[in-house]
């Protein structure tokens, strides 16, 4: 029962860290990026710039969810020292940067995988973005380490609307 209860809590609190609501999004991307590098052994460095502010919350969402991927990644697979993490507030948009001094990787050989080598992770960083009228790149190859970085339009449509719950439901 006691397994079964950590595990409802850590889903509830991957559909949105409460992080988010409480901290906001530049604390909730902090949060996020030193508990999961610090515990790897990997130095973090962060930055935000501009003037911040609470932004809709499937914005936020996107940009959390990215950062987390992409931090995710780094740990998994960067054999990073240390990584650089950024969020820029725009006048319309804000963009948001995980760099990392790792071994990187050929980004064309990656995204040509089929079936269950398929890089889902980098294709999920790019469909939160894109849901949103955002965009990812990835800027990589061998021995020179990773940038990833996603660019998020802060102000929806309002015809964006069902669009933009299933950016949320990610």
């Amino acid at each position: 029962i006691s397994a079964t209860s950590k595990e409802v809590h850590r889903l509830i609190f991957d559909l949105r860290p409460s992080q988010l609501d409480d901290l906001g999004l530049a604390a909730a991307l902090r949060s996020c990026a030193y508990d999961s590098l610090e515990s790897a052994g990997i130095e973090v460095h962060m930055e935000v710039v501009g003037e911040e502010r609470r932004l809709p919350p499937q914005v936020e969402i996107a940009a959390y969810r990215v950062t987390q991927e992409a931090v995710s990644n780094v740990v998994r697979h960067a054999h990073a020292e240390s990584v650089f993490v950024s969020l820029e507030f725009k006048e319309h948009d804000i963009v948001v940067q995980v760099e990392d001094d790792g071994i990187g990787f050929d980004l064309s050989q990656k995204l040509s995988l089929t079936g269950s080598e398929r890089c889902l992770g980098l294709l999920g960083m790019k469909e939160r973005a894109e849901l949103l009228g955002g965009s990812l790149g990835v800027d990589t190859k061998p021995g020179v380490g990773t940038r990833v970085m996603a660019d998020i339009p802060t102000e929806i449509g309002q015809g964006d609307d069902e669009q933009n719950k299933g950016a949320d439901r990610r």
